[in-house]
């Protein structure tokens, strides 16, 4: 299964599907199988607070089928449902009275049902790159429910580079990038235009793998295997640490750090089963 998830490639999608992907629908399907006949007798109880369905396990997920990650209903993930809480927590994103402009990159199915078609909400899902959205998109779906799948370009309403954003000043009340910045070659032009398209008052949900203290980032990592090693990822182009809070501060942003980890009792991590070391920064344009 080498190459399947973490492809970067703009092969056809259904020359890459027969090639990979219908054999990690079948894998996934018999790992949850086992994992359940397994827990049958060890009462767990899993709760997804995006789409509110209850399970005995999640399920598994990635090329590794990492075990109890993914929502059967919605396919969140762990991180998903973490930043989910911590927007519903901490800013009124989903309470809005007033008529609201949200640009999402990279839309996940869990979080876009949320804003897609509601009242009051003028929502922007997009991405950069239809064809590799498409294969990610699979893995948010394979399992679970195609509807997702069979309808994903409706998805993207703008295909877009966060690096040039093209819309004016001041036009976005919310803005969600999860998981991308470790991907744009330049991060802090990116970072630059999300402040620059956010309102005043307005919030950037900002969420990327974190290393550690100091962010790794060295021109010499520059190959897949490369990438894998140092940051984690083959198609990472960076691995961020701590000190991109006081990254985010230096364009304007006031930021605030949350911690899964730290941030989440211990009855809600087992709930919801949510990661030890997911890092979400928001930030508050003045």
């Amino acid at each position: 299964m080498k190459n399947l998830y973490l492809t970067d490639t703009d092969d056809d999608f259904d020359e890459w599907y027969e090639k990979y992907a219908h054999f990690y629908k079948i894998n996934k399907r018999i790992s949850y199988l086992e994992n359940i006949i397994g827990g049958l007798n060890l009462e767990k109880k899993r709760k997804c607070p995006i789409c509110g369905e209850i399970f005995i396990e999640f399920e598994p997920f990635g090329e590794l089928l990492y075990e109890n990650e993914q929502c059967p209903n919605c396919g969140s993930l762990a991180r998903h449902r973490g930043l989910y809480l911590e927007m519903e927590r901490e800013t009124n994103i989903f309470n809005e009275t007033n008529n609201i402009k949200i640009l999402h990159f990279a839309p996940e199915p869990s979080l876009y049902r949320l804003f897609d078609k509601k009242d009051k909400i003028d929502y922007v899902p997009v991405d950069l790159n239809k064809e590799l959205y498409k294969k990610e998109l699979f893995f948010f779906c394979a399992g679970i429910t195609l509807k997702y799948f069979e309808n994903y370009q409706d998805y993207i309403k703008e295909q877009m580079d966060v690096q040039d954003i093209p819309y004016d000043n001041n036009t976005f009340d919310y803005i969600i990038i999860n998981h991308v910045l470790e991907h744009v070659p330049q991060d802090k032009k990116a970072i630059n235009e999300i402040y620059r398209v956010l309102k005043p008052g307005g919030v950037a949900f900002i969420s990327v793998p974190i290393g550690g203290e100091i962010t790794n980032e060295d021109e010499r990592i520059n190959t897949p295997e490369l990438r894998l090693k140092y940051y984690e990822d083959p198609t990472h182009l960076r691995l961020y640490g701590r000190d991109l809070k006081g990254k985010l501060e230096d364009f304007g942003f006031e930021v605030e750090e949350y911690c899964s980890g730290t941030y989440f009792s211990k009855k809600d991590k087992k709930l919801y089963n949510l990661p030890d070391d997911e890092y979400t920064y928001i930030c508050r344009k003045p």
